[in-house]
């Protein structure tokens, strides 16, 4: 492949509250750099086939490290992409093909858009329908969900969905009571922070002595923790970060009006 020509960037992918994190961000950047961006031959499954632009095949290993992420990250934020519909993936034991959903859309000069475009409309398909998904195999399954397209090669290769936000939240929060409340609380709260920044700010206040104290007796009950954006809360000299340094009553005073006001 070669390493001139250039890629566009839209600045509406920081629309999308995942792309606020550098190594979702950067992955992305990497598959975009590295597929092809005129039809090329290839051996994958050890058959021939033609890369179209907008796919490529990578070595996750590899592609883990030269991006700087730990193996099982990088499979999750595949996954990820793959959810919501930013690309289609095949693997095989050594590769994987990732075919970038909407390529000839946001990628193509004007005129090959515009051709390509024409071309689509007039077989009456879709874009992520006229990708070359390698279909020989017998034992692929195709299961299509919301128009996502998962090739499974056998049940042991068959990539777990991201988790829900909300469920990541919950495993990280030390204090699990009113899950109720906690995932009302939750939807609001996503809506103003990432998930990212509402998990470090778990983390750190969890290494405060304010939460560590009578084994974790003044730790927020969830849903309070999201409804007053506590996460903005400074980590004070003792690393609490709770706003009630001084009097653990109106932390729990706080907590039962939480309870009973459900």
């Amino acid at each position: 492949m070669s390493d001139c020509g250039w890629i566009k960037l839209y600045r509406s992918i920081l629309n999308n509250p995942f792309m606020r994190s550098v190594d979702v961000l950067g992955t992305w950047v990497y598959i975009l750099l590295n597929v092809a961006y005129q039809p090329e031959d290839v051996v994958f499954k050890g058959k021939r086939i033609t890369l179209q632009p907008g796919q490529g095949l990578f070595k996750i290993r590899q592609m883990a490290k030269e991006i700087g992420v730990s193996h099982s990250k990088l499979n999750r934020t595949i996954s990820l992409f793959k959810s919501e519909t930013q690309i289609e993936t095949q693997t095989s034991s050594r590769e994987t093909l990732i075919s970038v959903v909407n390529w000839g859309k946001y990628q193509m000069s004007e005129t090959q858009n515009e051709t390509q475009m024409e071309h689509w409309r007039n077989t009456g398909g879709t874009q992520a329908e006229h990708l070359p998904i390698i279909k020989e195999l017998k034992n692929i399954k195709n299961i299509r969900n919301n128009n996502n397209i998962v090739d499974l090669f056998d049940e042991s290769e068959n990539e777990q969905k991201p988790p829900d936000k909300f469920e990541v939240f919950w495993k990280e929060y030390p204090k699990k009571k009113g899950i109720g409340a906690a995932r009302k609380a939750f939807e609001k709260a996503i809506k103003k922070a990432s998930l990212e920044t509402l998990i470090e700010a778990v983390r750190k206040q969890k290494q405060g002595d304010q939460w560590k104290k009578d084994k974790g007796k003044f730790i927020p009950y969830p849903a309070t923790w999201l409804n007053q954006e506590r996460w903005e809360d400074e980590v004070d000299d003792n690393g609490d970060g709770t706003g009630y340094p001084e009097d653990p009553g109106l932390q729990r005073l706080a907590d039962w009006e939480q309870q009973h006001t459900l």
